[in-house]
């Protein structure tokens, strides 16, 4: 599928604009309350469904498995020739050897305590994807007991 590339104000994105309405209402049922801090006149060139389909699935990762009636602070962040968008969270965390097989398809950490929580094990694998087709850098870095920090970096337009 060719991507479709048109400036697109990340800051939109940061207003978690054109999210499903879904992630809203489980945020809200789990208590999760969401904190957002944007810088101005930000855009990068991108594919506008594929942009927004990769930080649902953070959003929705992010809502799944933070403690109930916790943070999740989403922050755009301007460096010299990047623009980076952060999401952290305040949950379980992840054990870092298992950090690199977080982006395999059908993935799923293996926690006893998880396996009731919906989900594929797609939807990462499918924001690394994402990120490579938009020349984009993902980093993930947890914290047992304290959280998840997901990292997208992009190149300024």
């Amino acid at each position: 599928m060719p991507l479709c590339r048109h400036p697109y104000l990340l800051q939109q994105i940061s207003k978690i604009h054109g999210c499903a309405e879904s992630l809203k209402t489980n945020a809200k049922k789990n208590g999760i309350y969401i904190k957002i801090k944007t810088i101005k006149n930000t855009k990068i060139l991108g594919d506008n469904n594929q942009l927004q389909q990769m930080f649902n699935n953070i959003i929705d990762n992010s809502i799944k498995y933070a403690y109930k009636n916790s943070l999740l602070l989403i922050e755009l962040k301007s460096f010299k020739n990047k623009l980076v968008v952060i999401f952290t969270d305040q949950g379980k965390g992840i054990p870092s050897s298992l950090i690199p097989r977080l982006t395999e398809r059908f993935y799923r950490v293996p926690d006893f305590r998880i396996k009731k929580i919906e989900g594929s094990g797609l939807g990462l694998a499918i924001v690394k994807y994402i990120a490579i087709r938009h020349d984009a850098k993902f980093n993930m870095s947890s914290i047992l007991n304290k959280g998840t920090t997901t990292k997208i970096f992009f190149k300024k337009k």
